[in-house]
Parts: structure tokens; C-alpha cells; sequence
């Protein structure tokens, strides 16, 4: 995708770890991968298409779709990492800014290219 073109910078493919919200931090796993098509979730694929939004507050990030029962996933703000490939070294942050304001952004980036390329008038 050639992240490194767009500002504010978007986290390419690649996988993000972190902690699940109300958990200890001690409890580290694997969050999503991220892929051209969308989020892959522990067994859960969320196509760009069924995703409504992003909200972040003090603690979690919060990735909305109605397209599932409980409206959304949630993921605790702190400690999350990327890694563009299993055999590469996790990093806090892309092109200089936090993985999770780099997931925002390409969220925001995906939602807004599909509403210009699914706009025909």
C-alpha cells in the first residue's frame, strides 16, 4: 500500500498486539491483522465495508459495526504494538505516530476511500 505516502501516516498490513480492555497488563496477545479487505479479529473478518467508525477515549479505541451483534470491538488504548511480518521486531509507533493513532488513520483512510469510490453520482 505504500503508507509512507500518506499524512497523517496509515499502519499498512501487518499485525497489532496489545491488551484486551479490563484485562491485566500482563496478559499480552495478538489484537488483528490488518489486510487490504479489512480487520481479522481472533477468528472474527471485518470487511472495510462493514465498518461504521472509530472512537477512542481515555482508555480503549472502539471500532464500530452494526454488522455484529455487540456494535463494535473494543481494545485498550495503552501498549499497543505492530509488526508488519512475524519475523519482524515489534514497534510502538509508524512514521512517527502511536500504532493505535496509525490504526485510526487508516480506518478513516479505508471508510473514506470506499465512500468515494461506492459514490457513482
Amino acid at each position: 500500500m505504500g503508507s509512507e505516502k500518506y499524512f497523517p501516516p496509515i499502519i499498512p498490513n501487518g499485525e497489532i498486539h496489545g491488551y484486551a480492555p479490563g484485562q491485566q497488563r500482563r496478559n499480552f496477545l495478538h489484537l488483528m491483522t490488518v489486510r487490504d479487505d479489512g480487520l481479522e479479529l481472533a477468528g472474527v473478518f471485518i470487511s472495510w465495508l462493514s465498518v461504521d467508525g472509530v472512537s477512542m477515549d481515555d482508555s480503549c479505541v472502539v471500532i464500530h459495526s452494526t454488522s455484529y451483534r455487540n456494535g463494535g470491538f473494543s481494545f485498550d488504548l495503552g501498549g499497543m504494538l505492530y509488526r508488519e511480518d512475524w519475523a519482524d521486531d515489534f514497534c510502538e509507533y509508524v512514521h512517527g505516530y502511536p500504532v493505535v493513532y496509525a490504526l485510526m488513520n487508516r480506518i478513516t483512510f479505508e471508510l473514506q476511500r470506499l465512500d468515494t469510490e461506492l459514490d457513482v453520482f
